[in-house]
């Protein structure tokens, strides 16, 4: 199977891309191509980068974000590999990873648990369900930002914008970019993409679910940090299910030593 990888940032998260770069350089196998994906005005910052960097007429603020969520869904149109890993310039592998680590049975690994069960919790991930099902035009059961990354693939991508146009009836990137940009957005990526691919693609994808099953959460492979700080800034972050304060940088070398 052929992967590439993915990453739309912009010139903010430079320091962050770098270092997320160099555990690619790192611990990464397997994978075809590195794609990064930034904003035409902000091009000439990313002389330097040694992959492939590609820019895009992004929208301007406060729709930036929004529209980098747009991009990972067109991300057909970005890459040319059969899947497609999704990696924010925030995150760092700490460990030798390989294709096969997102796979089983020749399947992409989806990460998901029930929004019933977050909603009896209490978790403020439920704050995603209005927004996808008004996307999607119906509900689902799912909440999908259950880990980083995510690999996709191909196919799914243009059925999902095809699938939007069709349920609200006009061009896909115009009705994202409608969307309420404050946080919780009305657009996003990861549960947009993993409720499509449950209610229309099931076969395609290795489920795991981890409603009332924490245990059956694979290892972390990478550790997310949170690019709204600097690198050398304490701050907070989840790894394999357990929170933890740290200083990014001073982890990030001895990772990276």
């Amino acid at each position: 199977m052929i992967v590439d990888v993915l990453i739309v940032t912009h010139f903010k998260d430079k320091a962050w891309l770098d270092l997320c770069l160099k555990s690619i350089g790192k611990f990464l196998s397997g994978f075809n191509e590195v794609v990064v994906l930034v904003p035409q005005h902000e091009l000439r910052g990313f002389h330097d980068v040694k992959v492939r960097v590609t820019p895009f007429d992004q929208a301007p603020d406060p729709k930036g974000h929004l529209h980098h969520c747009i991009q990972k869904c067109r991300a057909d149109i970005w890459c040319g590999a059969d899947y497609i890993l999704f990696l924010d310039a925030d995150c760092l592998f700490r460990e030798p990873t390989s294709v096969s680590d997102y796979f089983v049975d020749g399947k992409p690994v989806l990460l998901m648990e029930s929004y019933a069960s977050m909603q009896k919790e209490g978790n403020p991930a439920v704050c995603w369900l209005p927004g996808t099902t008004d996307v999607l035009g119906f509900m689902p059961t799912h909440e999908f930002m259950r880990r980083h990354p995510a690999v996709h693939c191909r196919e799914l991508f243009s059925a999902f914008r095809s699938h939007v146009e069709k349920v609200h009836q006009q061009p896909f990137e115009p009705y994202a970019l409608s969307r309420r940009h404050e946080n919780p957005c009305g657009f996003n990526d990861f549960n947009n993409l993993g409720a499509f691919a449950k209610h229309y693609m099931p076969e395609r994808y290795y489920f795991i679910d981890l409603t009332n099953a924490p245990f059956m959460r694979p290892r972390d492979h990478l550790i997310q940090y949170w690019s709204h700080r600097r690198p050398d800034e304490m701050q907070e972050r989840w790894l394999d299910g357990q929170k933890k304060n740290v200083c990014p940088l001073a982890e990030i070398r001895r990772l990276l030593a």
